[in-house]
């Protein structure tokens, strides 16, 4: 109801003309349709004086070449400087004829098409013809239009003075309000463009064909070109692609299909109608398809209020801006869109009004994206949000679950080195079989997380791809072994001696890959192949591929291979296990490192996976580099630092059967006290520990000017927490849980390069 009494009062606003000067017109008008102009102007003035006399007003189609305007006026004003004003701009030709009684006292003519092609400026809408009304004189004023468009109305005789300064505030009102429209629609482009948001793009559609529909109309744009040319090249497409977009922009804004199903269907069908409209050139003369076209506009209003009326009802976020919007614009044009059509008299200020509605609603409809884009914001902060909260809730469950998991696991490779039986050998495969598993889901989830969250960052070094892919058959060899699969290795000669790239990265794709073809496979073999392509400037072009010859994968599963937590049989997940990760995060690794992963697959006949990467040429490795894995290391003091107790045994009897002498403590004060009283080699330094923590430790350590080698413990593996290790001066760290061979080899590394004087942190089970 409130919205109801608003656009009331702005329909009856609107209908106040701008200007209100006192009318000299006495009888008529009277339109006298002569296509032909078979008629002589003294022949009109005598018919139209019977049909004023006799109160009959007979009426023209707006169809017509021709036809004649007559009235009666007198002068009751002092001043005698009056102006015809011909105001349909769709006029081609004028002439004006003046009778005192049976007299003709004045003529004049005008070739308004003529002078519009000359480029004659007018700062009139249409055409003013001076003429002189004595005091109290009483004249028939006569007037031959010719146009292809007829109105009823848009002809005024009035003072001229007041025509003058109606004119200068027409040209003004004119202007501004189209600038601000133009203005509307770059500003709204831009946004669109910048957030490809196609809501946008319809706004600017919408607004720019009301901006040329009217500006057209009111003789702005076209005025040159014959009438019914200009309005099939300008008026009409400027309404059809005013009223195509703003039915998109609403269906779309409003999400219909959701908000009111039955109505979208209305708006599909009405937006195909609109989108066939200019085949109905090809059928209807062109006043009938100008009609259709204009009428268009009406059923629109129609389909948005019942739209946006629904929408407020059910509470949609900015459906009250367009219910403003669409309302103001119907209140303000409403009169002015029954004078096209011809239902009632059509005025200037109509058009002007028309102008300003459109600036109206476009002001509220960008107030309506700008609330939905303050809510894609909100919902983009509290979607990070969520997102943070669930990576530190991932980081808490994995340092939680790490912990335990680190001892289960620790345990195992402690009890392998003890005299065991065959049974109990297999129940203690099967416990490591079952961390292990447990581990690698872990791993998955807080990897994805990460990627999604754009945490990894690349670390790029040079490094040998033969002994890269020599190691990662190593690894799946006991898998393949048990399950009687063979495995093959080629690598093609030209392929250079040292790459530089993510080692790790390309170590932890190529692993999943195989191991996945592995798994898969039952019987036969799995290859893994490595061959340069033709040269691309700035690297090598290298396809790293992985085959098998196992179960294959069908080819409507192949569509969602690489989409997270997606298995191409759920009778895999039973059957296999996994998280349906692997895949997801191998994609978004290879496309990290700029490569390219694809497959090809036929169910029971295998797949091959196939990464394209650009790597160039590395360093050659030093011998010291090559070696250093392989270096004996002679008997340490080493100091390992945990609170929990089962960790802590772990460590020692790991490194005791390395033959080092370990001391383990439980906390940080208890470290920096047995380091003040005995010399130790290196230290193994838990970070979460209570009261004092393994990063305090260390700085105080280090604030000291203690040099001593620190490796840091931890079940954390977010990039903030090794960039932690880092910024307190520890030489690496390693992720529980902890493996003997991963551990001995980051002690090769940090002594050798405690020896050479160059520290670099480094980063285990990244």
């Amino acid at each position: 109801m409130p919205f109801l009494l608003l656009f009331l009062l702005v329909a009856w606003l609107t209908s106040t003309p701008f200007y209100d000067s006192a009318t000299p017109v006495v009888n008529g008008p009277v339109l006298l349709s002569d296509p032909q102009a078979r008629l002589l102007p003294h022949e009109v003035a005598q018919q139209a004086a019977s049909h004023m006399a006799q109160g009959e007003h007979p009426t023209i189609e707006i169809k017509t070449r021709g036809y004649w305007w007559v009235t009666e006026v007198e002068n009751t004003s002092a001043d005698s400087r009056w102006v015809v004003h011909v105001g349909n701009t769709a006029t081609e030709k004028a002439q004006l004829f003046v009778f005192d009684g049976a007299t003709q006292v004045h003529h004049a003519s005008a070739d308004l098409l003529a002078q519009a092609q000359q480029g004659v400026p007018d700062y009139a809408i249409g055409h003013h013809f001076p003429v002189e009304l004595p005091q109290h004189s009483r004249r028939t004023v006569v007037l031959r239009l010719e146009t292809d468009v007829a109105h009823k109305g848009l002809i005024f005789i009035k003072p001229a003075a007041t025509a003058r300064s109606e004119a200068r505030f027409h040209m003004v009102a004119i202007w501004s309000a189209a600038g601000a429209i133009v203005a509307l629609i770059l500003y709204n482009l831009f946004l669109g463009l910048s957030l490809k948001l196609r809501n946008y793009l319809f706004y600017v559609g919408h607004a720019s064909g009301h901006l040329l529909y009217l500006l057209t109309a009111l003789g702005m744009i076209g005025a040159g070109l014959p009438v019914l040319e200009r309005y099939l090249l300008f008026n009409i497409p400027g309404i059809a692609i005013g009223v195509l977009c703003g039915a998109l922009f609403i269906y779309t804004f409003l999400d219909l299909p959701s908000l009111a199903p039955r109505l979208a269907r209305l708006y599909r069908l009405f937006i195909g109608i609109m989108l066939c409209s200019p085949l109905l050139f090809l059928v209807l003369e062109p006043h009938q398809f100008l009609t259709a076209i204009r009428a268009s506009h009406l059923v629109l209003i129609s389909l948005v209020v019942a739209a946006a009326l629904t929408a407020v009802s059910r509470k949609t976020p900015g459906a009250h801006y367009i219910l403003i919007g669409w309302g103001g614009l119907v209140a303000m044009t409403g009169r002015g869109m029954l004078g096209v059509l011809g239902l009632v008299e059509l005025t200037i200020d109509a058009g002007i009004w028309a102008l300003w509605a459109v600036l109206f609603e476009m002001f509220f409809l960008s107030l309506a994206l700008a609330d939905r884009v303050r809510k894609l914001s909100r919902d983009k902060e509290a979607a990070q949000e969520a997102n943070a909260a669930k990576s530190a809730f991932l980081a808490t469950m994995s340092h939680e679950i790490r912990t335990p998991l680190n001892g289960v696991l620790g345990m195992v490779d402690v009890l392998r080195e003890t005299r065991l039986d065959n049974k109990q050998h297999s129940y203690l495969e099967k416990i490591h079989l079952s961390g292990t598993a447990l581990l690698s889901l872990i791993d998955d989830i807080l990897d994805y997380s990460r990627v999604e969250a754009g945490q990894i960052k690349l670390d790029k070094r040079d490094f040998d791809p033969r002994h890269l892919l020599q190691e990662l058959l190593f690894v799946v060899s006991t898998q393949a072994e048990k399950k009687g699969v063979g495995l093959q290795m080629a690598i093609d000669p030209k392929v250079p001696e040292v790459l530089f790239g993510d080692a790790g990265r390309l170590r932890q794709v190529l692993l999943n890959l195989l191991g996945n073809a592995v798994k898969f496979t039952d019987s036969g073999e799995v290859k893994l192949s490595l061959e340069i392509l033709p040269e691309k400037e700035g690297g090598n072009r290298l396809r790293f591929s992985v085959s098998d010859t196992g179960i294959g994968i069908d080819e409507e599963a192949l569509e969602h291979l690489f989409d997270r937590f997606h298995q191409a049989d759920n009778s895999i997940t039973r059957r296999y296990g996994g998280t349906g990760l692997g895949l997801a995060i191998v994609r978004e690794l290879v496309t990290l490192m700029g490569g390219d992963i694809r497959v090809e697959s036929q169910p029971g006949r295998g797949s091959r996976f196939q990464i394209d990467l650009s790597l160039p040429t590395g360093t050659k490795l030093t011998q010291e580099e090559e070696h250093r894995a392989h270096i004996p290391l002679p008997a340490l003091n080493i100091l390992v630092v945990d609170d929990d107790g089962i960790n802590r045994l772990v460590a020692s009897e790991l490194l005791t059967r390395d033959g080092h002498r370990v001391v383990a403590v439980d906390s940080g004060a208890a470290a920096l006290s047995h380091i003040d009283k005995e010399a130790f080699d290196i230290v193994l330094m838990d970070l979460g520990m209570p009261e004092m923590d393994g990063l305090e430790a260390t700085r105080r350590l280090r604030s000291a000017g203690s040099s001593l080698p620190i490796i840091g413990l931890t079940a954390h593996v977010l990039p903030e927490q090794q960039q932690a290790c880092r910024d307190v001066g520890m030489n690496a760290v390693i992720h529980k849980p902890v493996q003997a061979e991963k551990l001995r080899r980051l002690i090769v590394n940090i002594l050798a390069q405690a020896q050479s004087g160059e520290i670099t942190f480094e980063a285990a089970n990244l």
